[in-house]
């Protein structure tokens, strides 16, 4: 089975963005893709497993954060975390 979620979320110059996400599946994966208001990549992850992105964000502006799952619906026991934190250095 396949899922894409699409979002646009403004970030601030200065901001921090961390982006954590663990996938526990065994015939699962997950792409995690972040692009400014240019269309430009900025951030790229594929897999499964646990990973942590860390964004320094040089721009205002809205970026779409496209989240894409694959997984079988035969396979029981899959479960899917995210979070998302955003800092400012110094505050």
């Amino acid at each position: 089975m396949n899922d894409k979620y699409i979002n646009k979320i403004e970030f601030n110059q200065g901001e921090v963005i961390n982006f954590e996400y663990s996938l526990q599946e065994e015939k699962g994966s997950l792409e995690l893709q972040i692009r400014d208001e240019d269309g430009k990549i900025v951030e790229s992850k594929k897999g499964s497993g646990e990973a942590n992105i860390e964004l320094k964000i040089d721009k205002t502006q809205k970026y779409q954060v496209t989240l894409r799952l694959r997984w079988s619906l035969l396979i029981r026991n899959t479960s899917l975390h995210m979070s998302l934190r955003r800092t400012y250095p110094g505050a």
